[in-house]
């Protein structure tokens, strides 16, 4: 019991300290980033904060396929839609707080 607490405490921490444009992206990767989204993405929290930038940055603009392959159907919708929302700032916080270190 004192496991399950004390690993609740931590998850409600870290879900404070994530900046607020990285909760959508933890529903699917995890709250580090850690999970492979629907099992077909990469590991973001594998990824140095400048290639996490790229990606999102690809994403935005309807180029991933051709430069990263197809993937992911419904995911690769739900990643637009959520890069698409994010500002350059947000963009920078995701990929320094999901981003390798």
């Amino acid at each position: 019991m004192i496991a399950l607490v004390a690993m609740l405490g931590n998850y409600a921490f870290a879900q404070n300290e994530a900046p607020k444009s990285a909760k959508s992206c933890m529903e699917c990767h995890g709250t580090y980033g850690e999970k492979s989204a629907k099992n077909v993405s990469i590991i973001i929290n594998q990824l140095t904060p400048n290639e996490i930038k790229m990606r999102l940055i690809v994403l935005q603009r309807d180029s991933y396929e051709a430069l990263f392959g197809p993937w992911g159907g419904e995911s690769r919708k739900v990643m637009r839609k959520n890069a698409k929302e994010l500002s350059d700032a947000e963009i920078v916080e995701v990929a320094n707080y999901f981003g390798k270190k």
